[in-house]
């Protein structure tokens, strides 16, 4: 495990839940490649060998168990309530990471554009894009970094996304939160009617491993049967 940390100072804040395996995965590639000023994580399901994986990388961090289910947005203001440093390095539990992460060059960049939302660590090839839209994929240099534009082939998407990123918390702070914030979507929509998008390191730092077990299906699968229920059956539920 990596035992440096980083300059800026900057928060890992990490959501975990159900995948163990995955979790150790990330963690075990994540800490090869940073360290962080502090470590905030939440795993809203309670499952306790996500929690022992969690523990065994970071025994002295910041772990929140709520006593109940919460949903993703809610449980990424529970941890971001918390932070203390200017910058947030958010995280999922199902990503693996191959290349160095570059943060304080990032954290320049986002200084240096207050139109970026945010600087998305995944591989631009991780995404299934056209030829039409990778011909529209724009590239430019900041420093000793490439940074890859998405959003021209997408009016809504690339504003915003919760995959691995870095963002600054004044920006959560100044949006209110995402609890209002159906879906990850209405975020993105949010941040690009407000003219702001998200850049990818290119060609990136890490992929996604957890295609075949989607806590974030899961979520919306219960929220779409609640709904029903309340419109159908009109109980409360």
């Amino acid at each position: 495990m990596a035992s440096h940390r980083m300059d800026p100072p900057i928060t890992l804040c990490l959501t975990l839940g159900l995948r163990p395996d995955h979790l150790r995965r990330t963690l075990e590639s994540l800490t090869r490649h940073a360290g962080f000023s502090s470590v905030i994580g939440i795993n809203a399901f309670g499952d306790a060998e996500s929690s022992a994986v969690f523990r065994s990388f970071f025994a002295n961090a910041t772990l929140i168990v709520p006593g109940r289910r919460v949903r993703q947005h809610r449980a990424v203001d529970k941890m971001y309530s918390l932070v203390k440093t200017p910058y947030v390095f958010h995280c999922e539990d199902d990503w693996e990471f191959d290349r160095a992460l570059c943060i304080k060059d990032c954290v320049a960049a986002l200084e240096s554009d207050p139109r970026i939302s945010q600087i998305c660590l995944r591989k631009v090839s991780d995404f299934n894009l056209s030829e039409q839209e990778m011909a529209q994929l724009q590239v430019t240099s900041h420093g000793r970094l490439s940074l890859a534009r998405l959003d021209a082939s997408e009016p809504i998407w690339h504003g915003f996304t919760f995959n691995p990123h870095i963002a600054a918390l004044e920006q959560w702070r100044r949006m209110g939160g995402f609890w209002r914030f159906p879906t990850e979507w209405h975020v993105s929509r949010w941040m690009r009617r407000h003219g702001r998008h998200t850049v990818y390191c290119y060609p990136g730092s890490c992929h996604h491993i957890g295609a075949d077990y989607s806590v974030a299906m899961t979520d919306l699968k219960d929220r779409i049967y609640k709904d029903l229920m309340r419109r159908f059956l009109a109980i409360d539920v």
